[in-house]
């Protein structure tokens, strides 16, 4: 399960940096949520060097290193972000960190060597300025992918970006988040359409919410773009 994990995350890593090709014009603003090591961040400032980018990594560590690479370039914040504001206990997996998040979820090591640290909590709404046009935002956040866009929903609603997100079993249903709801929060309260990163990058139709429910209780797909 391990090999067939780091193999689609390796096919998602290329399909995401095509389709980053492809959207990210120059003076586009992104935003980074889960930076983790700070690949997708060095390629909104690749694409778009002069764009305001902004990032968001609570795991202390990593967020010290991405604020020695980055800051200066974009802006990094070492809060979790969710649907409301406050302090949480975060599950820092200290032998897999990919997998660290508010709740714990399954992992893909035998043993995982969990800490439990405390961290900021803030919504996406409250961190952007009204005033920040945004064009595109990653989310990748180990299950709370549902939780961080009810927190930007006037951001969203109000710049309609392009959203790549993480959203699969294994880690959203351990926050009680349900496929149908989640899929109907796009279409009905934000307006946007949801396709996997092939049908995207084939010009091939979104998904219909049977097909989406499908998809994530068969985990066909987990990782998803989201479009106006």
């Amino acid at each position: 399960m391990l090999h067939l994990d780091v193999t689609r995350n390796m096919r998602y890593d290329r399909m995401t940096s095509r389709i980053f090709s492809q959207c990210i014009k120059p003076g586009f603003n992104c935003i980074d949520i889960g930076a983790h090591k700070g690949e997708m961040l060095k390629e909104f400032l690749r694409l778009s060097p002069t764009g305001y980018h902004q990032a968001f990594e609570p795991v202390p560590f990593m967020y010290n290193d991405l604020y020695r690479r980055f800051q200066g370039r974009a802006k990094i914040f070492p809060y979790a972000l969710a649907a409301e504001s406050g302090q949480a206990a975060f599950n820092f997996v200290r032998n897999a960190p990919a997998y660290s998040g508010l709740r714990q979820r399954q992992y893909a090591v035998a043993s995982p060597d969990i800490q439990k640290i405390q961290v900021e909590v803030r919504t996406l709404d409250e961190m952007v300025p009204l005033e920040m046009p945004v064009g595109l935002i990653k989310i990748d956040v180990e299950g709370a992918e549902y939780e961080v866009i009810r927190g930007g929903v006037n951001t969203i609603s109000r710049n309609k970006p392009i959203i790549l997100f993480e959203f699969g079993k294994g880690a959203s249903d351990f926050y009680g988040t349900d496929p149908g709801e989640f899929f109907d929060y796009f279409t009905h309260v934000l307006g946007m359409q949801i396709f996997s990163l092939p049908a995207f990058l084939k010009k091939c139709p979104p998904y219909s919410r049977e097909a989406f429910i499908v998809c994530y209780e068969s985990i066909e797909e987990y990782y998803f773009i989201a479009l106006p």
